[in-house]
């Protein structure tokens, strides 16, 4: 079996598909199995059945990738909850990569929402939402510098207004 190209190594290919579009339809099976309980830390844990879950990846050979996790569901026998496997590679809760994440918030800067949506088969909104996010951790990082006294100087000719500005508290003209 084929280990995945996604870090970290999470998962073995078990099947790829084509279909009919050129989009790759590729099942994965988990490496590592849940070792204890995340509700009480106990390793009295047992598997019973798992779940499909569908995760869109990054493009492959100009086709949408949509991976199939066989996710396996255990049960807990001391605290009596039931929770699936947690991988590095998808967040929880959602159904995307990190990475095709990553890819939206560097594409979203360049392409139409539309049709970023389109190429990867997931909605304008979600590209949207993923792309105000990333705008909002870039703001939050930028630091403005605005002097606290700008002195502005114009001089009126026929054809051009030359300015002139300065900062006036550390006397420098600009």
């Amino acid at each position: 079996m084929a280990i995945y190209e996604m870090e970290p190594y999470e998962f073995n290919v078990t099947d790829t598909l084509k279909d009919e579009n050129g989009d790759y339809h590729i099942s994965l099976k988990p490496i590592h199995f849940a070792e204890e309980c995340p509700y009480c830390g106990s390793e009295n844990i047992i598997r019973f059945g798992s779940k499909a879950k569908a995760v869109r990846d990054i493009p492959m050979f100009g086709g949408r990738v949509e991976l199939l996790v066989n996710n396996p569901r255990y049960k807990c026998k001391e605290c009596d909850n039931s929770f699936f496997n947690t991988y590095h590679s998808i967040e929880d809760g959602k159904r995307m990569t990190n990475r095709l994440r990553e890819y939206i918030r560097k594409q979203s800067l360049l392409k139409p929402f539309s049709v970023l949506g389109e190429e990867l088969g997931i909605s304008d909104t979600a590209v949207k939402n993923i792309f105000s996010e990333y705008v909002a951790e870039l703001d939050s990082a930028r630091e403005l510098k605005a002097p606290r006294v700008l002195g502005i100087d114009e001089e009126s000719s026929s054809q051009t207004v030359p300015r002139s500005l300065c900062r006036c508290n550390k006397r420098q003209v600009a």
